[in-house]
């Protein structure tokens, strides 16, 4: 055997005896390379998941398919003789459009029971719908925004639990989360374009801020 052929067995060898001592020191210690290593292929532990979940539930503006429900209970109706009850059942549906922008859909449909003007009866049906559209650049935290329309819907069943117009105006919303802290504020601003001609019209601004400590 040539002496070429020598050195070039005894560099295998060695190489050979390297990997196998530094494999158990790696798999017992953790080395800043390791810290390095993609996401794809760096194990995700169920805490991390669920940690990320909730920080995506929180945010108005996730890519992330959810369907809400809230029952709001308002006092002092007709009056201060009755309450008013709505039920507001909300998809949130994002589409990706491109890398680098999504369309964040969140309608609202509402279910309401409120009292007459003399207090002694009530009405119940549905009432108005409106879908708002966020077109928001995906971007890193801590901050991220949306703008676009909203649309007002008349779909009341009972002219007491609608405008019978329909609205169109812009939406804006931002949102900056930190570890624990999410702060959000949605703005929409509604004017009325058609409908009924009997009914007046219709200039609602509303503003929902968001606080959430997880």
């Amino acid at each position: 055997m040539s002496p070429g052929v020598q050195r070039f067995c005894a560099m295998l060898v060695a190489a050979a005896a390297c990997l196998a001592l530094a494999g158990p020191a790696n798999g017992q210690n953790s080395t800043p390379q390791d810290a390095t290593q993609s996401p794809a292929s760096a194990p995700v532990s169920p805490a991390e998941t669920e940690e990320h979940l909730a920080e995506e539930v929180r945010n108005p503006l996730a890519d992330l398919t959810q369907v809400q429900f809230s029952n709001d209970f308002d006092f002092g109706g007709a009056g201060g003789n009755g309450f008013l009850y709505t039920f507001t059942l909300q998809p949130i549906i994002p589409f990706k459009i491109t890398n680098n922008w999504t369309l964040i859909t969140r309608s609202a449909f509402t279910v309401a029971s409120v009292p007459d003007s003399e207090g002694s009866g009530r009405t119940a049906g549905t009432g108005d719908s409106n879908i708002q559209f966020y077109f928001s650049p995906n971007r890193a935290r801590p901050f991220s925004w949306g703008f676009g329309p909203v649309l007002g819907i008349p779909t009341a069943s009972n002219s007491l639990l609608g405008s019978r117009k329909w609205t169109l105006g812009p939406g804006f919303a931002i949102v900056r989360q930190t570890e624990v802290w999410t702060y959000a504020v949605l703005v929409n601003q509604f004017w009325s374009f058609a409908g009924g001609k009997n009914r007046d019209s219709v200039s609602l601004t509303l503003i929902h801020p968001l606080l959430s400590y997880t």
